[in-house]
């Protein structure tokens, strides 16, 4: 447990540091109108929802591994 702990906080780092040094700003296209953003908030949000959406599968994968165990 300890070991994926650390793991998380050099992960989180590395992407601190990462979008910290890409701060510029970025047009984004949505359907009818451009959205000029910081490309640190771009890569924010992106790892926050990659991470989210891993951690579903992760879920749904022991979910039914302990259904099927049963």
């Amino acid at each position: 447990m300890e070991k994926s702990f650390i793991f998380s906080l050099i992960f989180a780092a590395l992407v601190a540091i990462f979008a910290l040094a890409n701060a510029d700003k970025v047009a984004i296209n949505l359907l009818f109108t451009d959205v000029f953003i910081s490309q640190a908030m771009v890569i924010f949000v992106s790892t926050i929802l990659g991470g989210a959406v891993i951690m579903a599968l992760l879920g749904m994968f022991k979910s039914f591994k302990l259904k099927k165990r049963n």
